[in-house]
């Protein structure tokens, strides 16, 4: 779970300059094949803080 946090944290610092990240959490859901990842963000400017849940999908290798 750490690692998605770190890479989910990073990608958003590098690719969405609108906003500033707060918090990340990733929490994995019961059928063990999904991340559940939580983002709070503030945006920039206008300083209204935001929250966006996004269940990430895990496939199995190939």
């Amino acid at each position: 779970m750490l690692l998605a946090q770190i890479y989910a944290r990073e990608a958003l610092q590098q690719w969405e300059p609108r906003i500033t990240v707060e918090a990340v959490a990733a929490t994995p859901l019961p059928d063990a094949a999904s991340l559940r990842i939580a983002v709070n963000y503030r945006i920039r400017g206008t300083h209204h803080r935001r929250s966006l849940v996004y269940p990430f999908y895990l496939t199995p290798s190939a």
